[in-house]
């Protein structure tokens, strides 16, 4: 069937298959090779370039048989989204579903290490991306019969937490931190940021709030249960569990976690 470049507007609110993002780059490097051009008409712009080349892609017969729609977006940044044919989709899953080999009995464990975000802090696009490609992996290794254990890991006993402990003991009254350690859900992950860049400041320009923060750190990894400071990492660790847990749910991720 004939493929054309769809416009915009056709799929403003669904998400592409693909993205391709490579178009203003490449256009730089043929531009200074003096090569951008389609036909009898030199490419001036990212805009026509992008356009020139998805007008390429729309006459190759490979992709008149696996793209439903091509659609030029933010073109002057030259971004291509690729929409795939259903046919096309139903037909890798069913060759998946009829390859003997995904049926095969595996004894091999393969652990999958990601995400790992950080305590204290909101997740940033690094631990989203890993994220998704590890729970891509996940499901195809499961798919293909592989006992597949994902995993965060989270117990980082760095210098920052020592700091961030040091901070909240030396600047909260004890019934402030008696609400942090027997109910956690009344603090948000802003308020263990803010806490953060406080105790980092201080960390900075005081030298025995430093040292204290180094020796919060050695008492942590004594793992004394009972003591306030590794209540206290506990409540932390809450705090921020329950605010990515809130994003994996709706990915439909499990991640055991790990530390």
């Amino acid at each position: 069937s004939s493929l054309s470049l769809a416009p915009r507007s056709q799929f403003s609110k669904k998400q592409p298959h693909y993205q391709c993002a490579i178009a203003m780059r490449l256009f730089k490097v043929l531009k200074s090779m003096h090569l951008p051009v389609y036909g009898d008409h030199t490419l001036s712009s990212v805009t026509e370039f992008v356009n020139a080349w998805g007008e390429i892609i729309c006459q190759s017969k490979s992709a008149q048989e696996t793209i439903g729609a091509l659609q030029v977006n933010f073109p002057k940044q030259g971004f291509l989204y690729i929409y795939l044919r259903t046919e096309f989709v139903q037909y890798l899953l069913n060759t998946f579903e009829c390859d003997p080999r995904s049926k095969d009995s595996k004894s091999e464990t393969v652990l999958l290490d990601y995400a790992s975000p950080n305590i204290a802090k909101k997740l940033h696009v690094g631990h989203l991306r890993s994220t998704l490609i590890g729970n891509a992996l996940q499901r195809i290794l499961t798919f293909r019969g592989y006992n597949v254990l994902s995993v965060n890991h989270v117990g980082d006993w760095g210098t920052q937490f020592g700091m961030l402990i040091a901070y909240i003991l030396k600047s909260h009254s004890s019934e402030q931190i008696e609400i942090l350690l027997n109910s956690p859900h009344h603090f948000k992950i802003e308020t263990l940021t803010k806490f953060y860049r406080a105790a980092k400041e201080r960390f900075d320009n005081d030298s025995e709030f430093a040292r204290e923060a180094k020796m919060m750190v050695v008492r942590l990894q004594m793992k004394d249960e009972v003591s306030v400071q590794y209540r206290l990492w506990n409540s932390i660790c809450e705090v921020s569990r329950r605010e990515y847990s809130q994003i994996f749910d709706l990915l439909d991720i499990r991640i055991k976690e790990m530390g």
